[in-house]
């Protein structure tokens, strides 16, 4: 049953003889109500205050709560992190190794076949180095051989040379020249004076060409042939008997000049050396001298002279080879 201060205060009691003082009762039931209003107050208060504290304390019991889950899904995801970062390291680190080994294997590989490529070049350069040195020693070889038939050829040449010189002086003597001269000379002096007004036929001398005067000198080696071309002996002819009617007076008549008929010069072929090595030049020096030595029409010199019946003229070397031109 529920009781309020004002039903304390309004309850009346009935009134018997011999019942209590009404005015003390009253007194007290005033007292009574006052005090119970008074607790009525601090009850509401004191609820009100309950209700306050409980919804408070369901605020931080969220909060706690929140604060938890939130503690809670932080330490999973710390773990979850940690956990990760542990396998992400402990996978960096495989593939660290894997590529470490691959490095190292690839740094191998290489090494090995940076090793075998100059073993094989090295032996190469042996065998190129002395391949290069078995073909300078077989030109040195060539070359020394060629020096030495060229030495040979030459000196056989110069002792031809030297006989073929000695030859021509012998054989073309000054003293008989002169003794021949001076045999023209009484020969044209016993001739007949031809008569006057006689008509007196032009004075040709007969041009002789000697033919036996042509030497080739060609050395039986495998050489370039160096022609030698003598020089013709100048001959003088007898001056033609002139048949006179009369006498009449000696008409001098001029001799014309010795005129020389240049033989024409074989040119000396050249050797043309082309970018070879000294056993290719060598070789193909052999190989110009081996056509040159085949058989060639050799043209013979022929010089013709005419003389003066005073004097004789001195051969001049018009042609031949390089040798007789020195």
């Amino acid at each position: 049953m529920k009781i309020s201060a004002i039903d304390i205060r309004k309850h009346t009691f009935e009134k018997i003889f011999r019942g209590y003082n009404p005015d003390e009762v009253d007194a007290f039931l005033n007292s009574l109500s006052q005090e119970w209003e008074r607790f009525s107050s601090e009850n509401s208060m004191l609820k009100m205050q309950l209700e306050y504290a409980e919804k408070e304390l369901s605020k931080l019991k969220d909060i706690e709560s929140t604060l938890f889950r939130t503690l809670k899904s932080a330490e999973d995801a710390s773990r979850q992190i940690e956990r990760e970062a542990i396998e992400s390291a402990e996978k960096r680190v495989e593939e660290s190794k894997v590529q470490a080994n691959n490095l190292v294997e690839e740094a191998e590989q290489r090494t090995n076949q940076i090793i075998a490529e100059t073993e094989n070049r090295l032996k190469k350069f042996k065998e190129d180095f002395a391949l290069e040195i078995k073909n300078q020693e077989r030109d040195f070889r060539a070359i020394e051989n060629f020096r030495d038939n060229l030495v040979v050829q030459l000196s056989s040449l110069a002792n031809n040379t030297i006989e073929t010189v000695e030859r021509f002086e012998n054989k073309y003597d000054k003293e008989s020249v002169l003794n021949k001269m001076e045999e023209i000379k009484a020969h044209v002096a016993e001739i007949e004076i031809p008569k006057k007004g006689a008509p007196i036929p032009p004075y040709t001398t007969p041009e002789i060409v000697d033919e036996d005067e042509s030497d080739s000198v060609v050395d039986e080696t495998p050489e370039v042939p160096f022609e030698i071309v003598s020089e013709p002996e100048p001959v003088a002819e007898e001056e033609p008997v002139l048949q006179a009617e009369e006498p009449q007076e000696v008409v001098a008549q001029k001799t014309p000049e010795p005129v020389i008929e240049e033989v024409e010069e074989r040119p000396v072929p050249v050797v043309r050396e082309k970018d070879l090595s000294p056993a290719g030049q060598a070789l193909e020096m052999v190989e110009e001298m081996r056509k040159s030595r085949e058989p060639q029409p050799v043209k013979e010199a022929a010089n013709t002279f005419r003389e003066k019946p005073q004097e004789p003229a001195a051969p001049k070397s018009s042609g031949g080879s390089f040798f007789d031109q020195i």
